[in-house]
């Protein structure tokens, strides 16, 4: 075995001391990298608690853009004023590199997180809508003797008005002319009101009478009777149904749909049919009636028959054909 002096064993002991002081330096310097970047991260990735947050929808009453209709936390800047909103009832978009710009010029603590980031601006408004216009021009019209229940068809596109927030949701019309020979009208429409015209339109159109009518309320099949429960009432434009429309929930009771039939379409009368009461080929009673005496025999039925239509049918007893009118489910009554 190989012997070792006391220098060498110093010397063992010299390079010991060197490495473990060289792996603490080591250790040491990787937290400090760990916490620098700790440390650099949330310098540049979390806002401080006086930072501007970014709002993603606005909407505003006035037709002033302000900075703080765009940015919470804006403290005094927030009543600067940076631009025009849109039209009342509108919306515009600002971008990314437009919210940068607006940050800068206004030295606001405020850093864009994504290209994708954007904030809509609304303009709040007072709208009309369509049916206010049709109830202005309903009214003028039962004073012209008109009745209620018509339908207005207005030409021009009038979705609706939109006036600035806080004005009347009022429009008032204003010279109504009516042709009673075509039924066609002419109108001034203002809004909020004649003495105040933020909003005007000249509108045409026509009146038309409508009229109730029974309509289904589900799909029946072909062949499936209607009972009343099937049946419903609408109001529709007389000039708009079809030729031979049915007017009465009672057509309907109790008739057959002489084909597959949809809910709220008019109904025909070509659309229905007498319920099929006897089949061809079933078992029926055969009732013999006359003024002396009333004899039943069974028969079979050589033809489909509805109620009051005459029918062939053959005496099962007798083998003798005949010929005789459908009075109930499968029964035929000779004479």
């Amino acid at each position: 075995m190989k012997a070792y002096t006391r220098p060498h064993y110093r010397n063992i002991e010299a390079q010991s001391s060197v490495f473990a002081i060289a792996m603490l330096t080591a250790k040491s310097m990787v937290v400090s990298i760990v916490l620098c970047s700790l440390f650099m991260f949330v310098m540049f990735h979390v806002k401080s608690a006086t930072a501007a947050d970014l709002r993603t929808l606005a909407v505003v009453k006035s037709d002033i853009l302000r900075l703080g209709d765009i940015f919470e936390n804006a403290g005094a800047k927030a009543d600067k004023v940076i631009g025009r909103t849109p039209m009342p009832g509108e919306e515009m978009r600002i971008n990314a590199r437009t919210l940068m710009r607006i940050a800068r010029a206004a030295n606001l603590d405020w850093q864009a997180q994504s290209v994708l980031d954007e904030v809509v601006i609304r303009r709040d408004a007072t709208v009309a809508s369509k049916n206010m216009v049709e109830s202005s021009i309903k009214e003028a019209l039962l004073e012209k003797g008109i009745a209620r229940d018509t339908d207005i068809e207005i030409h021009e596109n009038l979705a609706r008005f939109i006036l600035p927030e806080g004005e009347p949701q009022t429009i008032e019309l204003d010279d109504f002319r009516l042709n009673p020979s075509t039924n066609s009208f002419q109108a001034s429409l203002f809004a909020p009101s004649v003495d105040r015209p933020l909003k005007s339109y000249t509108v045409t159109g026509f009146v038309h009478e409508t009229v109730e009518i029974p309509v289904l309320m589900s799909y029946v099949k072909e062949g499936d009777i209607i009972s009343a429960s099937d049946v419903k009432t609408l109001r529709l434009r007389e000039d708009a149904l079809p030729r031979g429309t049915l007017m009465h929930v009672s057509d309907l009771q109790g008739m057959a749909a002489a084909k597959s039939l949809k809910p709220n379409d008019p109904i025909r009368n070509i659309d229905i049919a007498l319920p099929q009461l006897v089949e061809r080929g079933s078992e029926l009673t055969l009732i013999f009636d006359n003024e002396i005496m009333r004899l039943t025999a069974k028969g079979k039925a050589l033809q489909n028959g509805a109620r009051g239509e005459f029918v062939r049918v053959v005496n099962t007893e007798s083998n003798k054909n005949l010929n005789g009118l459908v009075t109930g489910l499968n029964e035929v009554t000779i004479r």
